[in-house]
């Protein structure tokens, strides 16, 4: 639970705190460090002015403005309800409390000594919003005052950004993760009735591209334990007409991109035509593969910022990334109608540009993602540990590689039941994804049948993802792994 704090509870905490009862003390210090705590912005003037007159306080107060969040008194506030209120500043208090989730603290015995671990998010963008509110509002408010909405300078500084993280040469924002895959394609000029080898098991956006560039997705199945393309199985699909491979990071994991880009080089000597590799990163940003970023592991890497990816912004959003000087010119073009110049078009292209606030919402989440990716890490491994794993099959990860857990999927029996029964203990899950590719009935025309794929066709009866944020707590992993035994 948040506290947003009535200013008597302030001067009580710095002025009395030798006063106030040990295990409440503990419990609010326990807040203050957890960023639960936050001070009205309205309640600052008159606090600071208080410890001015207070040398022996003024030293603690500075001490408490470290570790406090702050709360602004939001602008869409009811003029006619505050001037019905009995007490203005209350009003102010009750307002920001709204804002931010966040109850009224009017005094510190009221501190709930335990904290009920419910209710928990799948994904808890909320708590990440409410650490970066200031600077999040600050970057927007700059792009909507410079009016630059499309491509602004944000979308420049959240490229350098990119390419820095991944180590790539150049970072492309565009419109989504969608997007990214389609300006991939057309950079090496996928034809109709080339063919692109892609796993038979994932999102439908990387099948979908292919198919509507009228090129055959050859689709591969998957790997057991990693759930990714099998490379074991690829080179019995590659034909004269293979023009690319497509591999998925899923879940956060990155696929065996090493024997992947050996695959393709060989071919495409074989062949007498370049085969390239394009890295769908769209759920593994973040990761690393034997030392290096997800996206700068093949010849065009592709990413989504959609909101719930780890790296999300505020819309949609997705990004290509390259160190071919040549694709990345032609990209820079394709995304925006194919223009070499203003009005000059050199490529059938698309409008795929990047919207400027959600390059500032990127711009500000950057700083920290490295540390969200660390405890996204710690929480996976404490997942693993806590877990029932006689009852269930948890994430595996290859030793030379890391996840980004963008999910966290076990695999259960009788997966119905076990959703079932976890949503009567309040714990959300979801199911990424209940049906291979290659059974989508628009896939269906392509002589495919049950049975093709077999080990993707088991997995997709069994996954199931539980909550994964940065901000997961532990009491509520605790809580979902004690009722993860009663339901399985």
């Amino acid at each position: 639970m948040r506290y947003i704090l009535h200013p008597q509870v302030v001067l009580e905490w710095i002025t009395n705190r030798k006063k106030i009862e040990h295990n409440v003390v503990q419990k609010f210090s326990d807040l203050l460090d957890q960023g639960l705590v936050y001070c009205s912005v309205g309640s600052l003037a008159e606090l600071e002015k208080f410890f001015r007159t207070k040398p022996e306080s003024l030293g603690l107060w500075r001490e408490f403005l470290k570790k406090t969040q702050f709360a602004k008194v939001p602008s869409y506030g009811d003029i006619h309800a505050m001037a019905q209120a009995e007490n203005v500043e209350d009003y102010f208090l009750e307002q920001s409390a709204k804002a931010v989730d966040a109850t009224v603290l009017k005094q510190l015995t009221d501190v709930q000594m335990e904290q009920s671990v419910l209710p928990i998010p799948f994904i808890d963008l909320k708590t990440q919003y409410h650490h970066m509110q200031s600077e999040m509002e600050h970057d927007m408010d700059l792009v909507l005052n410079n009016t630059q909405f499309i491509m602004g300078d944000a979308v420049q500084k959240c490229e350098q950004a990119l390419a820095h993280y991944t180590g790539s040469r150049h970072a492309l924002t565009c419109g989504n993760g969608t997007d990214a895959l389609m300006l991939a394609v057309m950079a090496i000029d996928i034809k109709p009735g080339d063919e692109v080898i892609t796993t038979v098991y994932s999102f439908f956006a990387a099948a979908e591209v292919i198919a509507l560039f009228q090129a055959t997705p050859v689709f591969v199945d998957i790997e057991e334990d990693t759930y990714n393309l099998d490379v074991s199985q690829i080179e019995k699909h590659i034909t004269q007409k293979t023009k690319a491979i497509v591999p998925v990071g899923l879940y956060g994991q990155v696929a065996d991109m090493k024997e992947i880009n050996a695959i393709a080089e060989h071919y495409s000597q074989k062949m007498g035509h370049k085969i390239y590799v394009i890295e769908d990163a769209c759920q593994s940003f973040g990761a690393t593969y034997q030392g290096k970023m997800s996206c700068q592991l093949s010849d065009i890497g592709c990413t989504s910022f959609f909101p719930a990816k780890p790296l999300g912004c505020y819309g949609d959003g997705g990004a290509v990334f390259t160190d071919d000087d040549h694709l990345a010119k032609k990209i820079n073009m394709l995304r925006v109608h194919g223009q070499s110049a203003r009005y000059y078009h050199k490529y059938i292209g698309m409008n795929a540009r990047f919207d400027t606030l959600q390059a500032a919402v990127l711009n500000v989440k950057m700083p920290t993602f490295a540390h969200e990716v660390k405890t996204r890490l710690a929480l996976a491994k404490r997942y693993d540990a806590i877990l029932p794993q006689d009852k269930i099959v948890i994430p595996f990860v290859k030793n030379d590689r890391t996840s980004i857990y963008a999910q966290y999927s076990i695999r259960v029996k009788n997966r119905d039941n076990f959703v079932k029964k976890m949503g009567e203990f309040k714990i959300p899950t979801a199911v990424h994804y209940p049906m291979a590719l290659h059974l989508q009935e628009c896939f269906l025309k392509n002589g495919y049948k049950k049975g093709d794929y077999p080990v993707a066709e088991k997995i997709a009866e069994e996954i199931v993802s539980l909550p994964m944020s940065p901000f997961l707590t532990e009491a509520q992993q605790d809580y979902i792994a004690a009722h993860i035994c009663n339901s399985v």
